[in-house]
C-alpha cells in the first residue's frame, strides 16, 4: 500500500512509497515502515509528522530530524532508544516504555501502585531497576526538559 509522511505545517508531501503491511495496521506502524524506508532513500525528514510513529528497532543515525513534531511537541533531535523487555524513547522531556507515553516529571513521581497499573509484576520489578539508569541517560543526554516550541505552534 502506498502511505506519505506529511509536512507538519501544511501537509504537503514529503516522502511517499510503498509500504508492505496490512490495511488495518495502526497508523505508528504505517508511519514508521514509511519512516524507515525515507531514511534508506536518504530523504531529509525535517518539518515531518511523526505524531504516533512506532520507531521500534530504527536506526536514525545520520537522519535529520530537525522540527519534527511528535507527542505535540517539536523536537530537534532523534530520542534515545533501548531495547529489554519494554522499547524506550526518551524524547525531550517525555519518555515513552512500551506504550505508556509520560512527561519525565511523571514519570519520576510514579509510585509502585501505578506501574503495577500499567503491566503487573514483571513491570514494577523491571522499573524498579531500570528506573535509576534511564533517568541518568535523560540527564546526561540534557532531556530532562520540554522543548521550546516556536511562535507558531504556541499560538495555535
Amino acid at each position: 500500500m502506498k502511505y506519505a509522511i506529511k509536512n507538519r505545517w501544511n501537509g504537503s508531501v514529503i516522502f511517499e512509497d510503498e509500504i508492505e503491511c496490512a490495511a488495518d495496521e495502526s497508523e505508528g506502524v504505517k508511519l514508521g515502515l514509511a519512516v524507515r524506508r525515507a531514511v534508506k532513500a536518504g530523504v531529509n525528514l525535517a518539518e515531518s509528522n511523526l505524531t504516533g510513529v512506532n520507531l521500534a528497532r530504527a536506526c536514525l543515525t545520520g537522519v535529520n530530524l530537525t522540527g519534527v513534531k511528535a507527542y505535540g511537541y517539536t523536537f530537534n533531535r532523534a530520542p534515545i532508544q533501548l531495547y529489554d523487555r519494554y522499547s524506550i524513547e526518551i524524547w525531550d522531556g517525555f519518555m515513552k516504555v512500551g506504550c505508556e507515553v509520560h512527561l519525565l516529571s511523571e514519570w519520576h513521581g510514579f509510585d509502585d501502585r501505578r506501574i503495577l497499573e500499567m503491566d503487573g509484576k514483571g513491570a514494577l520489578e523491571w522499573w524498579q531497576k531500570w528506573k535509576p539508569a534511564l533517568f541518568a541517560l535523560a540527564e546526561a543526554g540534557d532531556r530532562m526538559e520540554l522543548p521550546e516550541q516556536p511562535a507558531q505552534e504556541q499560538a495555535a
